[in-house]
């Protein structure tokens, strides 16, 4: 069976990138692995602050991922679930390979070109470096 990855952020082209990886799924006869990464950092802040917002994070990314995984229950695909930390487009890479995926999918967050140069863009770093298929989601 194949193994489709999906990156989910909780941005509106993520869940786009769902919908989508759900179409692609009965056809494919595949199976989803959602992943969600979570970019740790450690603002200058007092103590306890830090470890607040991690937490923080790591419950939204429990929540996106619970509330994903009955989105594709109803839709009868299988899938799994997974939390990671790091640099979004390096563990999506380190995902795709250490699952052998048959594909990955991300959304687009459709930044215009001086956003790009500022912010960078997670799924244009992931397709320089994935060594799978990678199916971006406007």
């Amino acid at each position: 069976m194949k193994t489709i990855l999906v990156a989910l952020d909780g941005s509106e082209t993520a869940s786009r990138a769902l919908k989508m990886a759900i179409e692609l799924a009965g056809p494919l006869d595949a199976r989803l692995r959602l992943l969600h990464i979570i970019n740790w950092w450690t603002p200058v802040v007092p103590p306890g602050v830090a470890e607040q917002l991690n937490t923080g994070a790591r419950e939204f990314a429990q929540l996106l991922l619970n509330d994903s995984m009955k989105i594709c229950a109803l839709a009868n695909v299988p899938a799994d679930s997974e939390i990671a930390s790091g640099t979004p487009a390096e563990e999506l890479a380190k995902a795709a390979e250490a699952h052998a995926v048959w594909m990955v999918i991300i959304g687009s967050h459709g930044r215009n070109p001086v956003q790009r140069i500022l912010l960078g863009s997670v799924s244009t770093h992931l397709l320089h470096i994935c060594e799978r298929p990678v199916l971006v989601v406007r």
